[in-house]
């Protein structure tokens, strides 16, 4: 039975006002996994990033296309351009240890494992020591909190790549060890450092803000904004990302990001 309660029906009639031209939700959904169907076979697989835009754009393939394109150019540049300068100017490396971790997908493997954390981050660095450009004098690997008991362990840790077989003046002082290398025929020098009780960004500031920077002979790896704002006041030009950090491949004698 029909309701004809006056009441009833005026309810109806106001809500029908907010159906005129509201399409079917499942007709919506159709048009729109074949819209995202169809730029996959464009090349562009980022799900998530088409959706915001079918929603921001409301459905405009063109307006779509055009912001997947430029966002695609102005990662492609940005990697391409920084790393080869970045690789030829840089002297003295910082690296941001408990942000640079987590960017890392596989990292619950290492949990709890310092030491492997460390040998898995000197590999990159390895490769960036192999590169033709690499100008390397200092790296620094930051902790918020860094603890290792007996520097013995450590350096049998580091001993299974071939360029730390050989540590020299391995010591530690405080929350600081430090060690060096002989690498074509010059020292490297490599510290790691536990902040504790501070943080690692305070750290990082203060190590920099000691040092007159010179045209981009300093960098840091680290993805946090707050931190390169900091830096950048005392002169501090190059940074690398943490995605990136982790994609970073030596190809011939050029760095590149994956």
């Amino acid at each position: 039975m029909i309701n004809q309660h006056p009441l009833y029906l005026e309810q109806q009639q106001w809500l029908a006002q907010f159906q005129k031209g509201k399409q079917n939700p499942i007709i919506i959904q159709e048009e729109q996994q074949d819209l995202i169907n169809e730029l996959f076979t464009m090349g562009f697989d980022d799900e998530k990033r088409i959706l915001k835009l079918i929603k921001k754009h409301k459905g405009d393939k063109a307006k779509i296309v055009e912001s997947l394109i430029q966002k695609k150019n102005k990662k492609k540049k940005t990697n391409d351009i920084d790393i080869i300068q970045i690789v030829k100017d840089t002297q003295i490396l910082y690296v941001d240890c408990n942000n640079v971790k987590y960017a890392n997908r596989n990292w619950n493997e290492f949990h709890g494992k310092q030491k492997e954390q460390i040998v898995k981050m000197l590999i990159i660095i390895v490769n960036w020591l192999e590169n033709a450009n690499s100008q390397l004098n200092e790296v620094h690997l930051i902790w918020d909190v860094y603890k290792i008991q007996n520097i013995e362990k450590l350096q049998n840790e580091l001993s299974q790549l071939n360029q730390f077989k050989n540590l020299q003046n391995l010591s530690q002082e405080g929350k600081k060890i430090s060690f060096q290398i002989q690498y074509n025929q010059k020292k490297i020098l490599f510290t790691i450092q536990s902040s504790h009780p501070g943080i690692a960004d305070d750290l990082i500031v203060n190590l920099c803000s000691q040092r007159v920077q010179k045209s981009g002979e300093t960098t840091v790896v680290t993805s946090d904004r707050g931190l390169r704002d900091r830096l950048k006041e005392f002169g501090v030009q190059h940074f690398i990302g943490c995605g990136e950090w982790w994609r970073l491949q030596l190809n011939g004698n050029q760095l590149q990001i994956e």
